[in-house]
């Protein structure tokens, strides 16, 4: 602009005038330039930091993953122990109600014998 209103006083400087609005257009273009290199940078730094990001979450989705895989063995493994102790308990179960039936019949010969003796 200031230039322009120098040569723009001078009469008869067409050429001169002519070599600032060139002047003026270069400065203008390499203004686009730096405006548009910026862009560029700016544009480049979010793609890395996108990049990074996703990384990340790929990372963090992987680590979830074998996290889950971990766990579901476990959890396998512990139904297969709740299994057999449930077997376990089962005979158990099943071995104090034969010893009640035992008891029970050990009550009643012992009855038996107590009544035989008292009638004799």
């Amino acid at each position: 602009m200031l230039l322009r209103t120098r040569i723009e006083g001078t009469p008869g400087n067409e050429s001169a005038q002519r070599k600032t609005q060139i002047e003026v257009d270069l400065e203008c273009a390499i203004e686009i330039n730096y405006a548009l290199v910026g862009l560029t940078t700016a544009a480049n730094d979010i793609s890395n930091r996108l990049v990074l990001t996703l990384t990340n979450l790929t990372g963090a989705i992987e680590k979830s993953t074998a996290q889950a895989v971990v766990s579901s063995e476990e959890a396998t493994s512990v139904a297969k122990e709740s299994a057999n102790l449930s077997r376990k308990l089962n005979r158990l179960t099943l071995w104090i109600i034969i010893a009640a039936i035992a008891s029970a019949a050990s009550a009643i010969v012992q009855a038996v014998v107590a009544i035989l003796a008292l009638w004799k």
